[in-house]
């Protein structure tokens, strides 16, 4: 079964919070959902970052932590995914994922427009469940 965390700046104050958890069982079957905080001061990496970094030790191999602390979407700004302690961080590629990390990450993955193609593609995941620029 696979483990997936949600650190969040999101605050429960709408829909978002529960159209994510709801994406991901449909894509995820199965999956658990865990909420690690939702309640990150707004657009605050740093205290998000904090967080993650001291419950990932508590978490099996294999979790994946879904970092999602609003950046506004900047341009250029993609996601990434950091392979740390046999664990996956997930978030934008704005130079806070390897804070989180306890050692130097074992892989930095960095994504742009054609990867993101190529996984949906791979995925056979339909293009309504991103827009062109990457979202979560």
């Amino acid at each position: 079964m696979a483990i997936i965390t949600l650190t969040t700046d999101w605050q429960n104050w709408d829909y978002y919070s529960g159209m994510m958890k709801g994406r991901l069982l449909r894509l995820i079957p199965g999956a658990m959902i865990v909420g690690i905080n939702q309640h990150i001061e707004p657009f605050h990496v740093l205290q998000a970052s904090f967080v993650l970094k001291a419950v990932l030790p508590e978490f099996p191999a294999g979790t994946i932590h879904l970092f999602l602390v609003n950046q506004g979407q900047q341009p250029g700004i993609w996601p990434a995914v950091i392979a740390c302690n046999n664990q996956y961080v997930v978030g934008w590629d704005d130079g806070i994922l390897p804070l989180i990390a306890n050692t130097v990450p074992d892989y930095y993955l960095r994504t742009n427009h054609a990867i993101l193609e190529n996984i949906d593609q791979i995925t056979d995941i339909p293009i309504t469940y991103r827009s062109l620029e990457p979202s979560f």
